[in-house]
């Protein structure tokens, strides 16, 4: 139940007490930001070509830089959280093992790249993003619906694409520090700009939190009534260099350094560390006006290591990927895309998997088309995994521009899953151990997804309704003790998102529907997939001056069944996050976010803790150089 007043709302006092006091050294008086021309924001992850995003046919949102340093300090999953259709669930606080759903889907079907490398674990078929702090991010593109006729396997429900810093033309430093609840501390120091043909981008960022205990329940597994505390260190360096005019070259990484602690019982000592992320190496060339090569490298990794009653656990995932991507400008026909690919996946660990690589060769076409009021999308992949024959993948999709500012269309589209090495190869002697044991039969996920859309785009207002429909056959699921793929699950939903601005004011928000069902059958037949909220909705409103700015959000998310034949639940729950900054001198800006102002006590997943009022205050000092 929320409560108005909480003694946790008093830990956020001090912060509170510095916003009025920053005001009074504001060196003019606050005025309304000033018009600025803006371009129409470009896109890559809805097609994997730059495109106009109000040509995109999908349903598809960016959270730019200027949205993301509302969370300075925090996880990516802090500002995925209030993105239309999506659903976080997180094992206790800061750090800890999280998951992510777009429209209904299980939360290994949603694929993350960062800066086009795929990036995730080969165990848990999940990425970490809550490790990903967003002060390293230039911005995120979300693709909701199946896209593996682009990405390939994992892509069932959407694709979250990360992107680093980049280096601005202007040469700039800047520095922010920050203090919180939960005796929260974070640093950040950014630099980069453009120099000659270069453009560079380098930031390290260190964030630390006691957090809270991550079981928050005496009844649930591993209960232990202390603090869980979590710390984060993490370098990215964006270069790109111009060789002429034809070539181009790069360079992006983004790695995070991480210290966990959890819950496991009476043991006070279990924690784990690792490191985790990804690089990439680029070539572009343009090999005529209307011709472009490019030729990518890039791998990512998931190394960790747990420590707990004295003994210790090892997992290192990585992924190699080798990318040659073609791309015609056809004057009035449209542009063509063709992709030659190779992914090499690999296991470390201190468990004996029966396999621990495989490798998968795959070929992408893909076409679109603008012209006047009609769109056009097609797209064509084709698959070969060392572990599962083929996989053949499409999706085709078209847009009407029937007035000005309004769209109509729909597309639809194919996606498959492969299993984990986890599902597929854990050990049968460890079956007394963990209660599980893998299942090398298992067959990939594959599914069938239908949408339409209507969206209104001009220069204030931005809106959109999509209504889809994503059948999935042979949908993995545990059965004690082993996974299995059950015949068959049918999600429905909705998704509406308006977003308006007048310079001065920001008002929007998104409501999401959800029906997953489970269609296999038997017991569990119509009911609704576990932890997957039929309701949840975001409003917001801000405004935006020159020297100020604020803005209060509201969450809501709806109750959740925790097991497979829907006896029980975890309660709905409603948040109100304010957010804020001033500049007090054109050098020096203070922020304060405060996340669940009025105490809300809830809980994403049974038993496990999650954060009452917290907030934290930061300082941002970027010097004229």
């Amino acid at each position: 139940m929320s409560k108005f007043i909480s003694v946790s709302s008093f830990r956020l006092l001090p912060l509170v007490a510095l916003m009025p006091a920053s005001l009074a050294f504001a060196s003019e008086p606050v005025q309304p930001a000033a018009p600025i021309a803006t371009l129409p924001t470009t896109v890559v992850t809805a097609s994997r070509i730059a495109q106009p995003i109000d040509q995109v046919i999908g349903d598809i949102s960016v959270i730019e830089r200027a949205e993301l340093e509302r969370y300075s300090g925090e996880s990516v999953l802090n500002a995925l959280q209030l993105q239309a259709g999506v659903q976080i669930l997180s094992n206790g606080g800061a750090g800890k093992p999280s998951s992510v759903s777009i429209r209904g889907a299980n939360s290994s079907h949603t694929l993350v790249l960062i800066d086009g490398v795929k990036y995730s674990s080969l165990t848990t078929g999940t990425a970490a993003l809550e490790h990903l702090p967003v002060d390293q991010i230039e911005r995120i593109e979300i693709l909701r619906g199946p896209a593996a006729s682009l990405y390939g396997s994992d892509a069932i429900g959407g694709v979250i694409q990360i992107f680093t810093r980049q280096g601005n033309k202007t040469p700039s430093v800047s520095l922010t520090v920050g203090a919180g609840t939960e005796n929260t501390q974070q640093a950040s120091v950014t630099a980069g700009g453009k120099f000659g043909e270069t453009h560079a981008s380098v930031t390290i960022a260190h964030s630390k939190t006691d957090g809270i205990s991550a079981v928050s329940s005496p009844a649930g597994f591993g209960y232990n009534p202390d603090k869980d505390g979590y710390e984060n260190s993490s370098f990215g360096l964006n270069l790109k260099h111009k060789l002429n005019q034809k070539i181009d070259i790069g360079f992006n990484s983004l790695i995070a350094q991480v210290d966990n602690q959890y819950d496991s019982g009476l043991n006070d000592s279990a924690y784990n560390d690792g490191y985790n992320g990804a690089f990439s190496l680029w070539s572009s060339l343009k090999i005529t006006p209307h011709l472009t090569s490019e030729l990518k490298l890039g791998r990512s990794v998931d190394d960790s290591d747990s420590y707990s009653y004295g003994e210790k656990s090892s997992y290192k995932t990585d992924q190699t990927t080798y990318q040659l991507q073609n791309t015609a400008q056809l004057g009035q026909f449209g542009t063509a895309l063709l992709s030659l690919e190779r992914l090499e996946q690999g296991l470390e660990s201190s468990i004996d998997f029966a396999e621990t690589q495989r490798n998968i060769n795959s070929t992408v076409l893909g076409y679109i088309f603008e012209q006047k009021q009609l769109s056009l999308q097609a797209n064509l992949r084709h698959d070969r995994n060392s572990q599962f024959d083929q996989e053949t993948t499409y999706s085709a999709g078209a847009g009407w521009r029937f007035l000005p500012t309004w769209q109509v269309g729909g597309l639809v589209g194919t996606g498959f899953k492969a299993p984990t090495f986890s599902e597929l190869y854990w050990p049968e002697a460890r079956k007394q151990i963990d209660g599980f044991v893998g299942n090398p039969d298992l067959r990939p996920e594959t599914s069938q997804n239908y949408e339409l859309f209507v969206r209104h785009n001009n220069d204030q207002l931005q809106s959109s309704l999509t209504l889809y429909r994503n059948d999935i056959d042979d949908l993995l699921t545990y059965q004690f003790p082993t996974t299995v793929n059950i015949n068959q699950a049918l999600i429905e939903g909705v998704t509406l998102q308006m977003d308006w601005q007048n310079g001065l004011q920001q008002i929007g928000g998104s409501y999401s529907f959800v029906d997953a069902k489970d269609q296999s059958g038997g017991v569990t037949q119509n009911k609704q997939l576990t932890y997957r909220a039929k309701h949840s909705g975001v409003a917001y409103f801000g405004l935006q001056q020159e020297q100020l700015s604020g803005r209060v959000e509201l969450q809501a998310v709806g109750s959740r069944y925790t097991n497979p034949t829907n006896t029980q639940r975890v309660a709905g729950y409603t948040l109100v996050n304010l957010s804020g900054s001033v500049e007090v001198t054109p050098e020096l800006k203070i922020g304060l976010r405060v996340n669940n102002l009025f105490d809300e006590q809830y809980e994403s997943i049974k038993d496990y803790g999650t954060l009452g009022t917290n907030g934290l205050l930061s300082l941002t000092y970027t010097p004229k150089l």
